[in-house]
């Protein structure tokens, strides 16, 4: 519900139905086709067009009257006005629904339990009301009030419109007071870090202490930005409705505790999942090690082959400068006659095939002078 200069168009948004993390959708689900819908605070329809497709039969209270002919398109009937100014007995007289869908509804009003007690009367014998409704418990609420924050929006929890805040433990208390049981609570899930609903790139968020990021991290309401609630009236004594939200209460505790162990082996996988993939990558490294090694293995063969013709030529040339010297010991004894004439002999041989003498040029300089 809007404030009366305010458009309904600001909280529009695209729907999609395989998004489990989004409030109307899980509020759809809990929406059997072919029903009569009472719905408040429709806004642009989104919700009240899948209603429509789906065979349900739609009433709409919407505030805004510019969203009447869009609206009109898929309901049967459309009221404008203030829902809690209105006579709804003037208004639906012995007309009776099967669900009353309150989608981030109740928020908005000033006394959300005096409307609750009257709408009872007006649901069919299996009826009952389906309601998202935002938790000011979420983490980033929680943070910036450690900051000494808190600042509406224009959207999200925070938002200007809000005459009332739920905790997940205000909600079951507010509808066992109006006479309901919640069946059902299901949970709109986002960083409990960052404000959700934000298109902006929000500033970059002071450091959080590690026991209390841990503090936040282990609460699962901490990152609840919406509750979804599916709730039948019961005709109970006060002391038997109050036994009902103890135990509801207590279902929730234990659910809670149902997602702590949850995102306990979500991070268990994603710990394995990630020294699945360092082990994957140390094996790769190994095998290019090895691979390296081996070629490493191969020159070295190749060296040490190479080596080794190495060393039996040198042996071979080794042997044969030995056998030379014996030879040339024998044929020419260290100054003998044969010996001195061999020398003199391989000299003269050397001074012939010596580099012969430029011809003298008139260009070139006369060093006889």
């Amino acid at each position: 519900m809007n404030d009366n200069d305010r458009s309904a168009d600001i909280y529009d948004s695209p729907l999609d139905l395989n998004n489990a993390n989004d409030p109307r959708t899980l509020a759809l689900r809990l929406i059997a086709p072919g029903k009569a819908v009472l719905e408040l605070g429709p806004a642009t329809g989104r919700v009240t067009r899948v209603l429509s497709e789906r065979g349900c039969l739609v009433v709409a209270v919407e505030r805004d009257a510019t969203m009447v002919p869009t609206l009109e398109r898929y309901c049967s009937r459309v009221i404008v006005g203030d829902v809690e100014r209105l006579s709804l007995e003037e208004v639906f007289g012995e007309q009776r629904f099967d669900v009353i869908l309150a989608g981030d509804f109740l928020e908005h009003l000033a006394h959300p339990l005096e409307l609750l007690l009257e709408l009872k009367r007006y649901l069919s014998e299996e009826g009952y009301v389906v309601a998202s409704i935002p938790n000011i418990a979420h983490g980033s609420v929680r943070l910036s009030l450690l900051q000494g924050k808190f600042e509406y929006k224009d959207i999200g929890i925070l938002d200007q419109t809000h005459l009332r805040f739920f905790t997940l433990e205000s909600i079951l208390r507010l509808f066992t007071d109006a006479g309901f049981a919640i069946v059902d609570v299901q949970r709109v899930r986002q960083d409990p870090f960052k404000e959700p609903y934000i298109d902006p790139p929000q500033a970059d968020q002071p450091e959080v202490r590690p026991e209390l990021k841990r503090l936040i991290e282990d609460d699962p309401d901490a990152a609840t930005v919406q509750f979804v609630v599916k709730a039948f009236p019961v005709n109970l004594p006060a002391a038997q409705l109050h036994t009902l939200q103890t135990l509801q209460a207590q279902i929730q505790e234990k659910e809670k505790m149902v997602l702590n162990q949850e995102k306990m082996l979500t991070d268990m996988r994603n710990t394995i999942e990630e020294r699945d993939h360092t082990v994957s990558s140390l094996k790769d490294q190994i095998q290019t090690l090895q691979s390296h090694i081996e070629q490493a293995d191969g020159t070295l063969r190749e060296r040490e082959s190479a080596i080794r013709e190495l060393q039996t030529s040198n042996e071979q040339l080794t042997d044969w400068l030995t056998k030379y010297k014996k030879a040339k010991e024998k044929l020419l004894p260290t100054g003998s006659l044969r010996d001195r004439v061999a020398r003199k002999l391989a000299g003269s041989l050397l001074t012939k095939s010596g580099p012969a003498r430029k011809p003298y040029s008139e260009t070139e300089p006369d060093v006889r002078r």
